[in-house]
């Protein structure tokens, strides 16, 4: 098993995984399809008493402004950062 790589805020990341949102702006109906999506860390949770499972908060511009946590595995770094 692969280890999970570790990102920083401010880095760019591009959504790797098939990660259907239901929050994002204009697409709350039929969800929101993140695969390739680039956007830049916010946070990275490290504290064990969250009830989150997704400790990797990212920030997109597109198609609007919305926000996203995910797990380290469905992240992988831009290559433009």
């Amino acid at each position: 098993m692969e280890p999970e790589p570790e990102f920083e805020v401010g880095q760019r990341v591009r959504v790797k995984a098939s990660v259907l949102f239901m929050h994002v702006p204009g697409h709350k109906g039929e969800g929101f399809e993140a695969s390739g999506s680039v956007g830049t860390v916010q946070r990275v949770y490290h504290e064990r008493n969250l009830s989150a499972n997704r400790g990797v908060k990212v920030a997109f511009d597109e198609p609007k402004k919305w926000l996203g946590h995910f797990q380290p595995n469905e992240l992988e770094l831009d290559g433009g950062s």
